[in-house]
């Protein structure tokens, strides 16, 4: 199987975002004396008893069984005049530890 490095996948949202700026279209968005809202959602996307990587975080259990998880926050602009959210790069989240 072949990874792909995360930073290809990434660069997805920002050249749409990049065109949606330079055309004006955000400025329907704009709230609060033009402010941008950002929602926040975090998601868990992944979860195993058996299957790690390096980005993965861990949850130890108090039977000492280990829980492996990667999360991350997607944050979307939002307008509360308009019904359709604008996607923004997701970050991965690891907890530290």
């Amino acid at each position: 199987m072949a990874l792909i490095e995360v930073s290809l996948l990434l660069s997805i949202f920002h050249q749409p975002y990049s065109v949606l700026l330079r055309r004006g279209h955000l400025e329907q968005y704009k709230v609060l004396d033009g402010h941008l809202l950002v929602g926040l959602n975090g998601s868990e996307y992944f979860s195993s008893n058996r299957i790690c990587c390096d980005q993965c975080s861990t949850q130890t259990h108090r039977d000492d069984s280990v829980t492996y998880t990667q999360t991350a926050l997607l944050p979307v602009l939002a307008s509360p005049e308009i019904e359709h959210a604008i996607s923004l790069a997701l970050k991965y989240l690891k907890t530290r530890g």
